[in-house]
């Protein structure tokens, strides 16, 4: 999905008072947004780990994000610059901080320090959770993937 040209609306919702987005400094920050990233995922915390490693902090064209609310990480996100284009990965958020807008303002989150870095366009692939969010905020659907899945019974 898409979002061209990126506004300055951030979404409208009532967050709880101890939700807080942190730009992520350190080994810490990784780990937590890779905690997150796994349980939102439901994924096995290898890929996590295997992705998201302490060379990310040091490339400029790269953001890692985490939510936390109440000092407990919530949701992550990640900002990957290309020209133009702020691509927004890792949108989690843990099973029960759904439903209370966490994922779209850390989406918001990506994409204005992304504008701020000069982006026009912001870019992600949505789940099938996630697309009426992103919808909602204005991201339209500018192709779609096909999986390919090796039979089970191949020779």
């Amino acid at each position: 999905m898409t979002l061209h040209p990126i506004g300055d609306a951030a979404p409208s919702t009532d967050l709880d008072p101890g939700f807080e987005i942190r730009r992520v400094t350190d080994e810490t920050g990784l780990e937590d947004h890779r905690q997150t990233v796994t349980a939102g995922f439901g994924a096995h915390p290898s890929v996590a780990e295997a992705m998201i490693g302490i060379g990310l902090l040091g490339r400029p064209e790269c953001a890692v994000y985490v939510g936390y609310l109440n000092g407990l990480p919530v949701t992550a996100g990640l900002g990957w610059r290309t020209g133009r284009t702020i691509g927004v990965y890792n949108i989690a958020t843990i099973s029960t901080a759904r439903r209370h807008g966490f994922g779209a303002v850390m989406t918001a989150r990506v994409v204005a320090d992304g504008k701020a870095a000069g982006c026009d366009v912001g870019a992600l692939q949505a789940s099938s959770m996630g697309r009426p969010i992103y919808q909602r905020m204005g991201f339209r659907m500018a192709l779609r993937y096909f999986g390919y899945v090796e039979p089970l019974n191949a020779a």
